[in-house]
Formats: C-alpha cells, sequence, structure tokens
C-alpha cells in the first residue's frame, strides 16, 4: 500500500515537483504551496465524503477576488476528484524533517477528520469570520478535542478544548513574534501544577510553531451557534500581534 506521504506528494506533483523544481523543500513558497494543497484535499474530502461543502465554498470566498489563485483551486479540485477520488481520508500533520542519517524526509499522516465532524454533527466556519481562520481554527485544536475525548460541542470540555487552543496560539504568536518564549512560559508557570495541562500547552505551541508559523495573526473574540439543523457555525475575529497586550 502507499504511503499517505508518497500520496500527498503526488498529489501536489503538478505543482510543486520536488525533482525538478529549484524551490527548496524548507522554503516559505513550498509550505504555502503544500497548506493550499492540503486546505483543498480535506474540503474536497469533506464534500464528496461527508456531503460538507462548506470548506470549499470558505475556499472559494477568499480567492475569488483573484483570478490565479481562483484558477489554482479549481485545477486542485478538480485533480483532488478525477485522480484522487479513491482516498477518502483527510490529510492530517505533515511536513519535512530530517531522519536519524540526517536526510530530509516529507511525512504525512491521514486521519478521520473530528474537526469536520464531531459525533455527527459538522462544524460549519461562518463565512463572516476573519478570511476562513475559523478553518485554521478548527484544525489547530483537532488534537485538543482528541484528548478530551472528542466531546459534543457546548460541553464543558469542547468550550475547554477550544478555550485552551485560543490561549497558546496567541501566546505562541506573541512570542514568535518577539523571538522570545515569555508568553508560553507565563502559561506553562500559572498551569505547573497541572501536569496534563502543561502538557497539552507544550503540544500546542509545539504545534503552532511547527505547522502553523505562516499564521500571524492573534484570535480576537470567537463564538458558535448551534443551528436547527444540527450544524455549529464557528467565525473568529482577529487582531494584529502588536496590538496584543
Amino acid at each position: 500500500m502507499e504511503k499517505v506521504s508518497t500520496t500527498f506528494l503526488r498529489f501536489a506533483k503538478p505543482f510543486w515537483d520536488p525533482e525538478t523544481s529549484d524551490l527548496s523543500p524548507e522554503s516559505p513558497e513550498v509550505e504555502s504551496l503544500l497548506r493550499t494543497c492540503a486546505l483543498v484535499w480535506n474540503a474536497v474530502v469533506a464534500a464528496d465524503n461527508s456531503g460538507n461543502d462548506s470548506w470549499l465554498q470558505q475556499l472559494e470566498d477568499v480567492v475569488r477576488q483573484e483570478s490565479h489563485f481562483s484558477a489554482l483551486l479549481h485545477d486542485l479540485i478538480s485533480w483532488k476528484r478525477i485522480q484522487f477520488a479513491a482516498y477518502p481520508w483527510l490529510i492530517g500533520d505533515y511536513g519535512f524533517r530530517y531522519d536519524e542519517d540526517g536526510e530530509l524526509r516529507f511525512y504525512a499522516n491521514a486521519h478521520a477528520s473530528k474537526a469536520i465532524e464531531q459525533a455527527g454533527v459538522p462544524i460549519v466556519p461562518n463565512r463572516d469570520s476573519d478570511s476562513g481562520l475559523a478553518i485554521v481554527l478548527l484544525s489547530f485544536a483537532e488534537p485538543m478535542m482528541e484528548a478530551f475525548g472528542n466531546p459534543s460541542p457546548r460541553s464543558n470540555e469542547f468550550d475547554a478544548a477550544l478555550t485552551l487552543s485560543h490561549v497558546v496560539w496567541n501566546a505562541a504568536t506573541v512570542d514568535q513574534r518577539s523571538g522570545s518564549r515569555e508568553r508560553v512560559q507565563h502559561l506553562l508557570d500559572d498551569n505547573k501544577a497541572y501536569p496534563e495541562i502543561v502538557s497539552l500547552i507544550r503540544m500546542l505551541d509545539e504545534r503552532k510553531r511547527a505547522q502553523f508559523s505562516n499564521f500571524s495573526k492573534l484570535l480576537g473574540s470567537y463564538d458558535y451557534d448551534l443551528k436547527p439543523a444540527g450544524d455549529i457555525s464557528l467565525w473568529v475575529h482577529t487582531h494584529e500581534a502588536e496590538s496584543y497586550s
């Protein structure tokens, strides 16, 4: 069976071929392109396998005013549906890392997304939120949902998972801007009596730096509504890190 990492790189190959491209695998351009490929892959899987097209609609809203990006988006959607329709799984964590021999290797994990579907209840990013950041927050918070046992929306556990993800995102973002570890260290110190929380904070901090480092905005207010059909409409607003205090 083909590895997830191999399949994902085949999907991205028409847009970035590591064998012929002059771009370094560790360059911001490649990181951005692979992130776009992963977002589109997951959005198509959600639409075609779960009947939830909200991610695709959100992506289309974001690129509608940019003809070049709109064309790329639709090329990726068609490529996934024509050549990779047999793969119903979602892309989880991925990236490049050095193995024990010092070789740079690409890795990718597949999973059934708990961020898209919580016990059969889809989470729909609200289109009024800031440039699709609702999707980013849900993706970032996914390990927290798993750590809390994939709780039902509006439960104390669900809200606690989102809250801790929100707080660590902002602390890690400010630390990245300043080149320090001060904000995250304050969180660790404040929760040193709770080893499990400390472990989760460390995990989220590492996840922000490794997988979401190009997202430099702070999370402002956020909330979600339960709709009559059972959907959750989530919205997130942001502000720049310089205004954080």
